[in-house]
């Protein structure tokens, strides 16, 4: 736990003492939700917020010079085991929580030729995606719906300190996220290899002072856009950057949201849980303004087609039923791999 427990040993050592005996006992990383004992003012989301906050405080007060600051924020939550503290356990009911429209699509995925296997023997012990009971998934949701409201107020507050220190005119600000989780999605919870939107779409705020007004875009971006974006707004010249950077320039889209650069988002997924096993596969996603199709390495001949906009819940799968959109996307998928591919090492001959 590295610097946050040396925090914690500062203010309470007590209670670092009883963390790491706790942590070298029993695993919590392996269960869905815990029984947190932290109190708000030691926990992890309020760790990242102050010292992000003192960063920003001695940033305006040139401690660190004249130099622009770039500051990566991360906060853990909300993660398994879900586990907010203080008055967020108990801010959301989970008899109260809304269940998703394919919650009990389960017994459909138990036929899925690719994740029939995981389902029967989730991998990583469980901390990847697996079933989970009613009981179980409306708690969950209810203590991730607490976790991000604890971020929130985070976020909130280190905003907050951008305006105080007289910063926020001259920072841009990204809230975004490596991952979604499955919130009873098809009565599963957690992440992990699946072609369902529920893990593969993520948040993306962006605000760039001078640039952006307040608006939603349903342009497609993706992560890999977000580097290059950021180089091109700071005006960083090409043989500054990386070599071979992908990706596209989304200034116009932050200028003006109702334009969209992409036709198309191409998905890799390749892992590696433990020495080929119990999770060592590759997916392929293609994702356009209207369908989603994902190929899996091991199986030829069988994918997931959805229809994005007339089938928001990924219950009709098209594969079987519209063989003309299925090799339309994969000729589409294999155009957008292909573009992907490096040409290193280059070439030094004149030929």
């Amino acid at each position: 736990m590295g610097h946050y427990l040396e925090w914690i040993e500062e203010r309470d050592p007590k209670i670092a003492k009883k963390i790491v005996e706790e942590y070298s006992n029993k695993i919590p990383t392996q269960e869905i939700f815990y029984d947190n004992w932290v109190p708000l003012e030691l926990y992890n989301t309020t760790y990242i917020q102050n010292n992000t906050i003192a960063f920003l405080e001695k940033y305006s007060n040139g401690i660190y010079g004249e130099k622009p600051f770039f500051l990566h924020c991360s906060f853990p939550d909300p993660h398994q085991p879900v586990s907010p503290p203080g008055k967020y356990r108990e801010m959301y009911k989970p008899e109260a929580m809304v269940l998703p429209e394919n919650f009990h699509n389960i017994k459909n995925l138990y036929k899925h030729p690719y994740l029939k296997k995981h389902l029967e023997h989730p991998p990583a012990r469980g901390s990847l995606l697996h079933e989970e009971t009613e009981e179980n998934i409306r708690k969950f949701i209810a203590l991730s719906y607490g976790s991000v409201s604890l971020i929130d107020h985070a976020v909130g507050q280190i905003l907050a300190s951008l305006e105080k220190f007289g910063l926020a005119d001259n920072t841009m600000v990204i809230f975004t996220s490596d991952h979604g989780d499955y919130m009873g999605d098809h009565s599963l919870i957690l992440k992990g290899i699946s072609p369902f939107n529920g893990t593969l779409q993520v948040p993306l705020i962006w605000r760039v002072p001078g640039v952006t007004k307040s608006a939603v875009s349903d342009a497609l971006i993706s992560s890999v856009d977000i580097p290059k974006t950021i180089l091109e707004l700071l005006n960083i010249k090409e043989r500054y950057r990386p070599p071979g950077m992908q990706g596209y320039d989304m200034t116009p889209v932050l200028k003006d949201p109702t334009i969209e650069l992409r036709d198309s988002i191409l998905i890799t997924e390749d892992e590696e849980v433990g020495p080929r096993g119990p999770l060592y596969t590759r997916l392929i996603h293609i994702i356009t303004k209207d369908f989603k199709l994902t190929k899996y390495a091991e199986l030829p001949g069988y994918g997931d087609l959805f229809d994005r906009k007339n089938d928001k819940a990924e219950l009709n799968n098209l594969w079987e039923k519209d063989q003309e959109l299925r090799l339309k996307l994969l000729d589409k998928m294999f155009h957008e791999y292909s573009m992907t591919r490096t040409r290193f090492p280059k070439r030094n001959s004149g030929f």
